[in-house]
């Protein structure tokens, strides 16, 4: 499976953070379907003030435990 950085960026994928729409998108998964996944710990996310970010750590390695 193939991972497209959300922009032209040079820092590292896995170094990224991507909103829950960015994730969703690289995911490829509803919004209620992110939200089990964080709920449920299979999906690490962080908080910075009043935002939920996605590293690219993450989002691997939930993509790892999906196949």
């Amino acid at each position: 499976m193939s991972f497209k950085p959300m922009s032209d960026s040079t820092i590292p994928f896995e170094d990224q953070a991507f909103s829950v729409k960015e994730a969703m998108a690289q995911l490829k998964v509803s919004r209620a379907t992110l939200h089990r996944r964080m709920k449920d710990g299979t999906l690490t996310v962080s908080k910075f003030g009043g935002r939920v970010l996605i590293t690219g750590a993450a989002i691997r390695k939930a993509l790892a435990q999906a196949t």
